[in-house]
Parts: structure tokens; C-alpha cells; sequence
């Protein structure tokens, strides 16, 4: 069930948001800022197995983050299924101010996200500052979900070395 705009997670002092990160995350290649190469049905298995114990600690909320393709996105509506429902935010990491590392059009992962029935609000994550704007008003345009953003400080990781490169935001 879609949850109420106006109240989503209830007036409290303070929430719980559990992070569910992507697959990429768990390989150590930065494979995050891609598109993943395991079909849907691996990733739906993947975030089924984790979302079933994190459900079951009863967060306030989910915050399913650092997505990066629309495939992942279905997995993870998938991978929902089935599980008490928990209102949840899914956001997506972006290469510039039009598609995520994946290479889609931010209009069409968010689509995806949008579809799923506990999904909250929408929005991108560990996307360089510069980008925030034009993918704002990009997603804004395709849904009134409340919009969800948290950039990273506009630099870039190298997976080989592993160590971020570039100079940093000044905020």
C-alpha cells in the first residue's frame, strides 16, 4: 500500500532509516558507479536475502540508496515483495546532470522506483554537487514524490587505488 503523502512515517522525535546500499557496493570495484552486471533475478536474491533481515529489525524507514540502473530498481521492487511494508526512499547515483552511472535517463530509473508501492520519495545520492539541479528538475517533472538529496563532495573514485581524486566541493 502506498503510504500517505501528508504523514508517511508519523509523527516521531526521532526515525531509523536502515541503508540498503547496491550490489556494486559488496564487490569492492566501485562497481556502484555502474550499471551491475548480474541480471535482475541475482539482485532481486541479493536485496531479498538483506531486506528480510533488515524488515524484520523494524526500521522507521528504508533508505535504498547509490542505485545506479533501472534493472537494479526492479530487482529491488522485487525483492520487496512480499515483506511488511516499510516506507522507503530510493535514490540514484548520477554521472551528470541527465543519467545515472548506469547510463539510463534519471526519468527512467525513477520511473521504476516510483512504481513501487511503499517507495516514498525519490531523488539521487553520491552524484557530484553541480549535477543536483538539472536532475532535480528533470525527476520533478515525472512525479510529485518528495525529493530526496544527498551529493557528494564533487569528486571521483578511483577503484584501483582506491582513493577519491579531484578537488573538493567548498560547503
Amino acid at each position: 500500500a502506498r503510504f500517505a503523502a501528508e504523514d508517511p512515517i508519523g509523527a516521531q522525535d526521532a526515525l531509523v532509516a536502515a541503508s540498503v546500499g547496491p550490489h556494486g557496493a559488496t564487490l569492492y570495484d566501485g562497481s556502484e558507479y555502474r550499471a551491475p552486471a548480474a541480471d535482475e533475478g541475482t539482485l532481486a536474491d541479493f536485496h531479498r536475502a538483506r531486506l528480510q533481515v533488515i524488515v524484520g529489525t523494524a526500521p522507521d524507514l528504508l533508505a535504498i540508496e547509490t542505485i545506479s540502473s533501472t534493472r537494479e530498481a526492479r530487482a529491488i521492487g522485487r525483492a520487496l515483495e512480499g515483506l511488511a511494508p516499510v516506507p522507503a526512499w530510493v535514490s540514484f547515483t548520477c554521472r551528470d546532470g541527465a543519467t545515472t552511472w548506469g547510463g539510463e535517463p534519471i526519468e527512467d530509473v525513477v520511473r521504476v522506483a516510483a512504481a513501487i508501492p511503499s517507495v516514498i520519495a525519490v531523488g539521487v545520492n553520491c552524484t557530484a554537487p553541480d549535477h543536483v539541479s538539472p536532475l532535480l528538475e528533470r525527476i520533478g517533472r515525472i512525479t510529485d514524490l518528495p525529493l530526496i538529496v544527498y551529493p557528494n563532495g564533487g569528486q571521483s573514485w578511483d577503484a584501483v587505488e582506491k582513493v577519491w581524486i579531484g578537488a573538493e566541493a567548498g560547503f
